[in-house]
């Protein structure tokens, strides 16, 4: 299965101007005229494409770079990479309206690539997804989610539940040094052609609070472990906004596989950027960007086939202040 699945990623990076083979370091910038844009190969048949995404929440602030200005090019990504599950942070829920609105209709997502100058590509704009999740701020559609998109056509949500980081969990509420309510989402899935049961998770740990991300890092192993006589196939998906060598990150990974370090087979190709180490840019288009803070985790149940950071770009800006990363999965028998 591991050698299929690295075969099925033989891919090519293309732009208006140049195309580029799979790449290891950094590339230098395409024009800011040009659109850069890769093409991805489908997962190999029986694995699962997996794929973690903070969109940067919607303000009229960022100017160019707030979310009417980029949702486009977001939706294109989902649809053209066809993930599975998407793990999606800060998304506001008319972020979450919008991409799932656009990512799954095929007429509105052909006008809005034309609109937005895009090529939309055929056989791209007909995966249909669902999400779940709830707004850390109150448990409803207020504040950001840490969503769990899924594809309706290969799964069933059959449970779904969201769980604050902090000493009470099952209500709404901040702890520890944190600056902000952080939240993970969990859904059980149901795949539809095997029957079988995964646990996803989605979560974003604080970006002030040391000892709360260390302390989030136990609660969702805690909540985990209530889940383990099921035996259910774990993902956990997030903005961890630590970087490998930190001690809440090291826990994660004496528990679970952390798919950077189990891949045989790494993809890149971003311009102006070191795309095999950055995963947040800051929306700095023409910089080198190396703090790489977005993960997939998987339990041992996980073949990891590939770990992918998705670093593309429109004339020079980049569809959000972070780079999705992409991670092909698969199951032994």
């Amino acid at each position: 299965m591991k050698g299929i699945g690295i075969c099925a990623l033989l891919l090519t990076w293309a732009t208006a101007q140049a195309q580029h083979d799979i790449v290891e370091g950094p590339v230098q910038p395409v024009s800011e005229d040009s659109t850069y844009r890769m093409r991805v190969e489908p997962a190999a048949e029986g694995s699962y494409r997996v794929m973690t995404y903070n969109l940067r929440y919607f303000t009229f602030g960022d100017g160019p770079n707030a979310w009417p200005e980029r949702m486009v090019q977001v939706a294109d990504q989902v649809q053209r990479i066809a993930p599975d599950f998407i793990g999606t942070q800060e998304g506001l829920y008319r972020q979450l309206m919008d991409l799932q609105g656009l990512a799954s209709s095929d007429s509105l997502h052909r006008v809005a690539c034309r609109q937005a100058g895009l090529t939309c590509e055929e056989g791209v704009g007909h995966v249909d997804y669902g999400w779940v999740g709830v707004g850390r701020d109150s448990g409803d559609n207020r504040g950001e989610h840490c969503a769990i998109f899924y594809r309706y056509d290969r799964f069933d949500c059959v449970y779904s539940e969201t769980f604050w980081l902090s000493r009470h969990p099952d209500e709404p509420s901040k702890d520890w040094d944190a600056a902000l309510p952080r939240i993970a989402t969990l859904a059980l899935m149901r795949d539809l052609r095997t029957g079988r049961i995964i646990c996803v998770v989605n979560t974003h740990f604080d970006h002030m609070g040391v000892k709360a991300r260390d302390k989030s890092a136990k609660v969702i192993l805690d909540r985990l472990r209530s889940y383990s006589k099921t035996d259910y196939p774990v993902i956990l998906l997030g903005d961890l906004n630590l970087t490998p060598e930190e001690k809440p990150i090291q826990r994660l990974a004496s528990a679970m596989q952390e798919s950077y370090s189990h891949a045989p087979l790494h993809y890149t190709g971003a311009p102006a950027a070191n795309p095999v180490h950055g995963t947040f840019n800051a929306f700095q288009y023409g910089k080198m960007h190396d703090r790489r803070i977005d993960y997939v985790f998987s339990s041992e149940d996980w073949s990891v086939l590939n770990h992918g950071i998705i670093a593309e770009s429109t004339h020079g800006h980049y569809p959000s202040d972070h780079f999705p990363v992409v991670v092909d999965l698969a199951l032994g028998d």
